[in-house]
């Protein structure tokens, strides 16, 4: 879960600023970093681990079949089911563990929602259809749980037999996760903002990775600089900053590399230099996009 924390910086900011407290919240997601392409009838496993960082939101499970956007069944489609556990001892899954399905009866299906998710690996099983070459992504997001109309009844996955003799892939595929802006962010003239972020290790990035910390200016007069803490208070030149780029840019960017265990929160301090003129405020008024991703190496 990732904020901009206009909050943290009113507290540490001059009281004539708090007026200004304003919280913003980002978007965090896993991806699959490379096309997957699969052979007739292959097994799959991918994990998004969490940390139990996003309990109470929706899990949104989302497949773009590159070659078949239609998602027409003898064009070749991809099946799934999302668990939180990653199988039984035996490397089956049963209905009682699926959280959700793309295969709703004859229909295979795009997507698919965890309502609540309260786990900590999310585990998403594929199964490709009988055709060569099926060439997909694979897409997780977490959003603000949504109101279930009264009318629309839970599905049933116990009814779906075929649940029964869905085994595990042997070799699981761990989505990369990264945190993003989808909205242009507005800042005031030499004015900061605290970036709250919560990464997840995983068997691949349990040791070292390194994330790529991109504040990008919208416009032609905005620019930026940056300073990455492990604990607040997260001031220009305070002894929380462990690394910064402080070159006012209007493209950003801070690669942040150090050990799992510190990166488990992360606070980024971004200010503003620059921006165009606003008369409403009497001020100049800068504006940005932000991302990150987690790399492993």
């Amino acid at each position: 879960m990732v904020y901009l924390i206009f909050l943290a910086v009113g507290v540490f900011m001059s009281s004539a600023l708090a007026q200004d407290v304003v919280f913003v919240e980002l978007n965090t997601r896993y991806t699959t970093s490379d096309v997957q392409v699969a052979e007739p009838k292959l097994i799959g496993t991918y994990i998004a681990s969490t940390c139990k960082h996003f309990q109470g939101k929706d899990a949104v499970i989302s497949l773009l079949l590159l070659n078949n956007q239609g998602w027409i069944i003898d064009d070749g489609v991809v099946r799934f089911f999302v668990t939180e556990a990653p199988a039984s001892k035996h490397g089956i899954i049963y209905a009682d563990d699926v959280l959700c399905t793309n295969v709703i009866g004859a229909q295979v299906l795009p997507s698919c929602t965890v309502r609540n998710w309260n786990g900590t690996d999310l585990y998403v099983h594929t199964t490709s259809g009988d055709v060569q070459a099926i060439s997909f992504t694979m897409v997780v997001r977490f959003e603000n749980t949504k109101v279930i109309e009264k009318n629309v009844k839970p599905v049933n996955y116990r009814a779906f037999k075929h649940f029964e003799s869905f085994k595990m892939s042997d070799s699981p595929v761990y989505l990369t996760q990264s945190v993003h802006i989808d909205q242009a962010v507005e800042l005031v003239y030499k004015h900061n903002v605290i970036l709250n972020m919560s990464f997840c290790a995983n068997p691949e990035t349990t040791k070292r990775m390194k994330i790529d910390s991109l504040v990008l200016g919208v416009g032609g007069q905005s620019a930026f600089n940056q300073y990455a803490c492990k604990k607040l208070p997260c001031t220009v030149d305070g002894k929380n900053v462990f690394l910064s780029n402080p070159n006012q840019l209007p493209m950003n960017i801070l690669p942040l590399s150090t050990n799992i265990g510190d990166f488990n929160y992360l606070y980024v301090l971004v200010r503003c230099w620059g921006g165009d003129y606003n008369p409403a405020i009497k001020n100049y008024l800068g504006s940005f996009v932000y991302g990150a991703t987690v790399t492993k190496f």
